[in-house]
């Protein structure tokens, strides 16, 4: 019994702090520096999947540093667009990069939704 307990308060524990663990890859300076690199790319790319590729990198860059206003907006942009390219691996990553939104804000039923449509495409 206390075993269960345990291990049902490491799970718990864990549960609660990998959004704290997982929140960042990056110090803020070197995040920027990443943002500022990615941007500089986005003025002159083409609509192609290259660019889709940058709008989603930038989309997961904001949501990992908590900005979730400008990783929504570059995530949606991403999703246009890969739809309008019939850009499969786009869209994925693009509803992938949402759901990480919706999940970081608690939004759990959102994100379940979009990482559910993520995983049908990537079927």
């Amino acid at each position: 019994m206390i075993k269960i307990i345990l291990r049902l308060s490491l799970l718990l524990l864990f549960c609660g702090c990998s959004k704290i663990f997982f929140a960042q890859d990056l110090p803020t300076g070197q995040a920027g520096k990443k943002i500022d690199s990615l941007l500089k790319v986005l003025e002159t790319a083409k609509e192609d999947t290259g660019k889709v590729n940058t709008l989603n990198a930038l989309s997961e860059r904001f949501w990992r540093t908590g900005k979730y206003p400008d990783a929504k907006k570059y995530a949606d942009d991403a999703l246009s667009l890969s739809e309008k390219l019939s850009f499969r691996k786009g869209i994925a990553a693009s509803y992938n990069n949402i759901g990480q939104i919706h999940y970081y804000q608690s939004n759990y039923p959102e994100a379940l939704k979009n990482h559910f449509a993520s995983l049908k495409i990537r079927e």
